[in-house]
């Protein structure tokens, strides 16, 4: 099989934490958690905080996610650079439903560059049934089985990490509707981007959407871009990043199923 260096470890990392972060299930909004105690949102005191919008701050992701059903969530990362003929792209696809303990996940990566004739794709998909998981990897399906034991330890591992938006003094851009959810959009800029190499930005902007009243992020948007010169430079060096990720649907059943493929083959342990 083709293995490839996928760049930026950390978009891989957020795609697992959405995707197996809510398999154990995600503490509500607002309600109690395990020992009684009254849950609530960061930011949501019923005061206005100076430093963000409205005093609402965002949600880490899988917490967010944790608080539907059922829902379906994209990302998508596209890197550039140094040269305008090396890229790489990622993305991830994500369904989980909670009463019918299911949850899948698809990877799509794609590179190009000197050293790769047109355009290398690979493609993951892994999807889950009540402790039952069968995965593609491109080639082949594996078909594994998870005791009660092995689950509750990666559920404890999963509760132990997530992605948080750190925003920087954000503004409010307006309102929309996101998934069926009604939401507010922020935008901000990264203060001190180039200063320390001395690079010429071109590109510099991060939007975020929040579920009104809960700070969910329900949507997010990041472009940045460095060169070590001018655009009609075709020496200079790029950098260039453009992330988003999306709530497609909340609370709707999505039917998760196991491939008859995979099923025909003997499960192993996980």
């Amino acid at each position: 099989m083709n293995h490839r260096r996928v760049p930026l470890a950390l978009f891989a990392a957020m795609a697992i934490l959405a995707a197996c972060g809510s398999e154990g299930g995600g503490g509500p909004l607002f309600g109690t958690d395990a020992s009684g105690s009254t849950v609530t949102v960061p930011g949501d005191s019923g005061t206005t905080d100076p430093t963000t919008p409205q005093g609402l701050e965002p949600l880490p992701i899988r917490e967010g996610l944790g608080t539907f059903d059922n829902y379906v969530w994209h990302m998508q990362l596209n890197t550039v650079g140094p040269t305008a003929g090396e890229t790489t792209g990622n993305s991830v696809e994500l369904a989980f439903n909670r009463e019918a303990e299911s949850n899948s996940s698809r990877i799509t990566a794609t590179q190009t560059g000197p050293d790769i004739e047109g355009v290398d794709e690979s493609v993951v998909e892994r999807y889950a049934v009540a402790g039952e998981t069968c995965q593609w990897d491109g080639e082949e399906w594996t078909h594994t089985l998870a005791t009660d034991q092995q689950q509750e330890v990666l559920d404890v591992v999963q509760r132990l990490f997530d992605v948080v938006i750190v925003p920087e003094s954000p503004v409010v851009v307006g309102t929309e509707t996101i998934a069926g959810i009604p939401a507010t959009h922020y935008q901000f800029t990264v203060s001190g981007f180039g200063a320390e190499s001395g690079a010429l930005i071109t590109a510099n902007q991060m939007d975020y959407w929040l579920a009104d009243g809960t700070g969910v992020v329900v949507k997010y948007q990041m472009v940045i871009e460095s060169r070590s010169g001018p655009t009609t430079d075709p020496a200079s060096e790029v950098y260039r990043i453009e992330a988003s990720a999306e709530l497609i649907s909340a609370n709707v059943f999505v039917p998760v199923e196991l491939s008859p493929d995979c099923l025909a083959i003997p499960p192993e342990d996980a």
